[in-house]
């Protein structure tokens, strides 16, 4: 349980019309890695292209989710995931119970959208909406649809490809995980037990600046406490929740 079955297509290569076929807790997802052919012109911008894969840190991260927070999911969660490329962890957290809102660039919003309408056709519990990340936008999406309990992010910062997108990332994590005390009204407290969570997943690299943005975060106020919940060869994956007071 909780394992990712990821194959491609018959093809046994990727090409512009590739689909992998993802299986997890019980469920078969077919996921397009590019648009239809009208749209493919924008994926040749190098962060858009990065968003067409399905990589590592997404399928430790999904994995990780599930064994860590399953019974939890299962009462019914709100999850975000920020910088979903092709959608497949928010999906999989979908099939695990998560209401899930699936955030991406506009270029890539008709492919997320495409994967869900195949694989959730009229299932209210997944939504996709376009998110470009910085403070404003994040408080504005949580005015819409109300506070997160999960915010996933997974291999979102990679300079070489996406530039110096980190900082408005931790902005956007940092709003995100302080939920209701930014919103006016009777926002709905978070219900994960430990208080609300950023599962932050990311494939380590040469020139990665994690280092850097690890101390983004940590300058950040009020204080983001972290902790370095996984670590392997290439994967380490973080918890984030707003410290205590």
């Amino acid at each position: 349980p909780g394992v990712m079955q990821v194959s491609e297509d018959g093809s046994g290569h990727m090409n512009a019309h590739s689909k992998l076929r993802v299986k997890f807790n019980g469920k078969n997802l077919v996921v397009s890695l590019l648009m239809q052919e009208d749209d493919i012109a924008p994926l040749f911008d190098g962060a858009a292209w990065a968003g067409t894969q399905l990589w590592d840190a997404a399928i430790v991260a999904v994995t990780y989710v599930y064994k860590t927070y399953h019974e939890e999911i299962l009462q019914g969660i709100k999850l975000i995931e920020l910088g979903c490329g092709t959608g497949v962890p928010g999906m999989c957290c979908r099939t695990m119970g998560a209401e899930v809102l699936l955030t991406e660039q506009p270029s890539l919003v008709p492919l997320i959208q495409q994967n869900v309408d195949e694989n959730f056709a009229d299932d209210a519990g997944i939504r996709v909406e376009v998110l470009s990340w910085d403070r404003e936008r994040s408080k504005e999406v949580m005015k819409k649809n109300g506070t997160f309990d999960m915010i996933l992010v997974c291999d979102c910062v990679f300079p070489p490809v996406y530039g110096d997108s980190w900082r408005p990332l931790a902005d956007s994590v940092h709003v995100l995980l302080q939920g209701e005390a930014l919103l006016e009204g009777d926002a709905a407290k978070a219900k994960m037990k430990g208080g609300r969570v950023a599962v932050f997943s990311v494939e380590r690299r040469r020139g990665d600046k994690m280092e850097e943005f690890l101390s983004y975060v940590d300058a950040l106020e009020p204080k983001i406490e972290r902790t370095e919940v996984l670590t392997d060869d290439k994967i380490t994956i973080y918890e984030m929740r707003m410290r205590k007071a």
